[in-house]
């Protein structure tokens, strides 16, 4: 909540300076309540709708159900939105497919939401908890994520070349690559204090990433030309410095480490 309170105050900004429609305002609340939010934050309310999809599942079916059922999700939103430069033909075809494709876009700009995105990754990470993996062989789990990461570039450069639409909000096929070395196995790593830092700096490079995109584009860059990668490294740069002074100043602040810290190390 407090992330999006700060990407509210930069989406209340652009909309005075576009002299943004009331409508246009209210369609994105519409789009943050049902988990398509400001930017990368798209996925904490699709994570919360996922979850909720999940509990309620499991009060009737099996973890194993409810993953294939996930998975049937991720499907549809494959055939309907990442390839549908392929696949339009055959939605046009069908009366029943054409009316579900327009009718859906009428309420939802994305099928990356919480029914047909967050579902499935949480339902994967349900059935994580509950039937952990056995397989712990680095020897063959990383060789296998490995080619799964390859693959999955491979398709991304497809989908660059057919020109799919919704460059950067696509679900990809190849993922399961990666995915299925995740359900079938996991390296253990030795504990090092390094990796609390670690984590929290990532996640709050993962929120904090376009505030400084905001910053530079409105701001520094501005009716100048700037060279692209000047323009990645200062966001790199800044996002990882902004991560790195919240942690430590909680850090300060707090004191004592929380609870949920202490278990996680």
């Amino acid at each position: 909540m407090i992330w999006n309170g700060v990407y509210l105050v930069i989406k209340i900004y652009e909309w005075h300076k576009a002299q943004t429609g009331l409508l246009d305002i209210v369609k994105y609340f519409w789009y943050v309540f049902l988990g398509i939010q400001y930017e990368q934050l798209w996925y904490l309310g699709a994570s919360i709708v996922g979850a909720f999809l999940v509990w309620v599942l499991l009060k009737k079916l099996s973890i194993k159900k409810i993953l294939v059922i996930s998975v049937l999700f991720y499907a549809v939103a494959l055939f309907f939105f990442t390839y549908s430069t392929l696949t339009t033909p055959f939605i046009e075809k069908s009366r029943v497919l054409n009316f579900l494709f327009v009718n859906y876009n009428r309420f939802f700009s994305t099928f990356r939401n919480g029914v047909f995105f967050g579902f499935p990754f949480i339902a994967m990470g349900a059935y994580m908890a509950i039937s952990p993996p056995k397989n712990q062989s680095v020897a063959l789990n990383l060789p296998v994520f490995s080619a799964g990461m390859v693959l999955l570039f491979f398709e991304t450069r497809y989908l660059s070349r057919i020109s799919a639409p919704y460059h950067g909000l696509r679900l990809f096929l190849l993922v399961v690559t990666p995915v299925a070395f995740t359900l079938v196995g996991k390296i253990k790593l030795k504990p090092s204090p390094a990796y609390r830092y670690i984590r929290k700096i990532s996640t709050y490079v993962f929120l904090d990433q376009f505030i400084p995109v905001f910053i530079f584009d409105e701001f520094i860059s501005r009716n100048t030309e700037v060279n692209y990668l000047f323009r990645y490294l200062f966001c790199v740069v800044s996002s990882l410095v902004i991560a790195v002074i919240i942690v430590f100043a909680k850090e300060k602040i707090g004191g004592k480490k929380s609870r949920v810290e202490k278990l996680n190390g």
